[in-house]
C-alpha cells in the first residue's frame, strides 16, 4: 500500500512521537521513510516558504470548492499535495495550509452575495453565474422544478423566469 502523506513533515501537526508515526505508517497516512520533525523546530513561516509558492491551478480551485465545506482543511491539503506528487514527482512545490486557508476565504467571500435588495446586487449574482458557467446551464424545466421544490408560488417562479433566461438568452445572443 502506497503512502497517502497526507500531512508534510514540516507542517506543524505532523506527528512527533515515533509511535504515532509508526501507527500513522502502517495505516497509509503518512511515509515510513518521512523525516521526523525535531520538537524544537519552529513552524515555517512565509518568509522561510520559497519565493516562487506554488499557486493553485483551476482544477485544484474546483476541487477546493466542491469540498472545502465538507471535509477538514488539512486532508484536503494532503489531496492536493498528493496529486502535485503524482503529477509533478517528489520534488515539486507543495501548497501550504496557509494557500489553501487564503484560498479557501476568497472562495467564501465570492460565494456570499448578501441579501438580493435591488437590480444592482441581483445584477452582480447574474454577473457571477454567468462567470462560473452556471447561468448558461439553467433552463425553464430547471427553474420549474426549483419552483417545486422550494414550494415558490406563480409569480415567484415566473418573476425567476423572467430574470434568469432573459439574462441567459443574452449571452446566447
Amino acid at each position: 500500500m502506497q503512502a497517502l502523506n497526507l500531512v508534510h513533515p514540516r507542517d506543524p501537526h505532523y506527528p512527533t512521537t515515533p509511535a504515532l508515526r509508526e501507527r500513522l505508517a502502517r495505516t497509509g497516512i503518512i511515509s515510513p521513510t518521512a523525516p521526523p520533525q525535531r520538537q524544537n523546530e519552529p513552524p515555517a513561516t512565509p518568509a522561510t516558504t520559497p519565493a516562487a509558492a506554488r499557486t493553485f491551478t483551476d482544477a485544484e480551485r474546483s476541487l477546493i470548492r466542491q469540498v472545502h465545506g465538507y471535509m477538514p482543511a488539512a486532508q484536503l491539503l494532503g489531496i492536493l499535495n498528493a496529486r502535485v506528487t503524482g503529477d509533478r514527482g517528489s520534488t515539486a512545490t507543495l501548497h501550504t495550509l496557509e494557500q489553501l486557508h487564503a484560498e479557501m476565504a476568497a472562495i467564501t467571500a465570492t460565494a456570499a452575495p448578501g441579501p438580493i435588495s435591488d437590480w444592482a446586487s441581483l445584477r452582480k449574482i447574474l454577473a457571477r453565474a454567468r462567470a462560473a458557467g452556471i447561468l448558461a446551464l439553467i433552463t425553464e424545466q430547471l427553474i420549474d422544478d426549483f419552483a417545486v421544490v422550494f414550494s415558490l408560488n406563480a409569480k415567484q417562479a415566473l418573476s425567476l423566469k423572467d430574470i434568469v433566461l432573459a439574462a441567459a438568452q443574452e449571452d446566447r445572443t
